[in-house]
């Protein structure tokens, strides 16, 4: 569980403990509701953003692996190209 979570889950049981349990929580109060809604809006928030650095870590990943795939290509290129110039030298002097 994460720290925000728990920490918020402790104020609310901390609050049910201090007004006598939670039949006696009035959900009529206007600044409760108020409160709920916006930590709902809060959360919804936080949810989108996490799933927006998913995305980014996806793509720089996909990225690193399309560079690390070029790299590659360019060091078999060169070494292609080392053997093809051998031969060609090979040939030459044979």
């Amino acid at each position: 569980m994460a720290e925000p979570t728990f920490a918020a889950k402790r104020m609310v049981c901390g609050h049910v403990r201090s007004v006598g349990g939670i039949n006696n929580i009035d959900v009529t109060n206007k600044q409760l509701q108020l409160y709920c809604s916006s930590a709902r809006q809060i959360y919804s928030a936080y949810l989108e953003d996490q799933k927006k650095n998913r995305s980014k870590v996806a793509a720089g990943q996909k990225r690193n692996a399309l560079g690390d795939e070029v790299s590659e290509m360019k060091v078999k290129r060169k070494t292609l190209q080392n053997d093809a110039d051998a031969l060609s030298t090979a040939a030459d002097d044979f």
